[in-house]
């Protein structure tokens, strides 16, 4: 009983190590042009879920759509990647990104808003 105890504590301990490993980032990130309409906020909640970061979409009403992501810096990095990119029928002209800082969000919680 004692070895399965210390063997699930061993693991445990090696689990919190790698999740402190990670470099967790936080993002605030506008994306202009046509990216209302062509499924933008829906791609990006597909994409966020595949990557397991967290935050929220949302369509603003200047026409430009506003996210927040927080998670693992190379997961988010492959978010804005794709948010570059857009869904077929959107046409990214400009994407601004500004760091925040981080929050409590759960992790892969990623939704529409407003």
């Amino acid at each position: 009983m004692d070895e399965a105890y210390e063997r699930m504590a061993s693991e445990h301990e090696a689990r919190k190590h790698r999740e402190e490993d990670k470099h967790m980032v936080r993002r605030h990130i506008v994306v202009t042009g046509l990216v209302q309409g062509v499924g933008f906020r829906y791609f990006a909640v597909m994409k966020a879920r595949d990557l397991g970061v967290a935050g929220w979409v949302c369509n603003r009403f200047d026409g430009s759509v506003e996210a927040e992501v927080q998670g693992d810096e190379d997961a988010v990095h492959a978010f804005i990647c794709a948010l570059r990119q857009g869904p077929r029928w959107a046409r990214v002209r400009d994407v601004q990104v500004e760091d925040m800082a981080l929050t409590d969000e759960t992790h892969g919680d990623f939704r529409v808003r407003g």
